[in-house]
């Protein structure tokens, strides 16, 4: 609750699991959920259904950001995204008010294949000061 202030029991609850880090990232709540939903599998997402419901009330009491955000993965995805597309974001993803954060080595590092998104928030979005990681904001 901690990392979560607005939010009651449950929906931190949530949020903490849905943001915790995993030693096998492919094993994460996140992972798992977002894999089903890409998939659109019904039977895969069921045990999934109330996790999307609770994380967007827990969204929804937190303050929110209007502006830019980062978002980087350690993967070249310019055949998928080219340069100066438009994309709309449709998912639960961590980003960072700072380009730079994305440089340590738990997110993009310095060297190696990357894509860095820079996404503008329309409507507002929870700002990223509510994380587990407030040294990432």
């Amino acid at each position: 609750k901690k990392h979560f202030p607005k939010v009651d029991d449950n929906a931190a609850c949530g949020l903490s699991l849905y943001t915790a880090g995993w030693d096998d990232p492919t094993a994460a709540y996140y992972f798992k959920l977002h894999v089903a939903l890409r998939n659109q599998d019904a039977v895969a997402i069921k045990p999934f259904t109330q996790m999307p419901k609770l994380t967007i009330y827990a969204l929804n009491s937190m303050d929110k950001h209007t502006g830019n955000v980062w978002r980087g993965v350690k993967q070249d995805l310019r055949a998928d995204f080219p340069k100066g597309a438009k994309v709309t974001w449709c998912g639960f993803s961590s980003t960072t008010l700072e380009m730079s954060v994305l440089e340590e080595e738990q997110f993009c590092g310095k060297s190696g294949a990357r894509t860095i998104f820079m996404i503008s928030t329309a409507p507002p979005r929870p700002e990223v000061a509510n994380s587990t990681l407030p040294e990432t904001n």
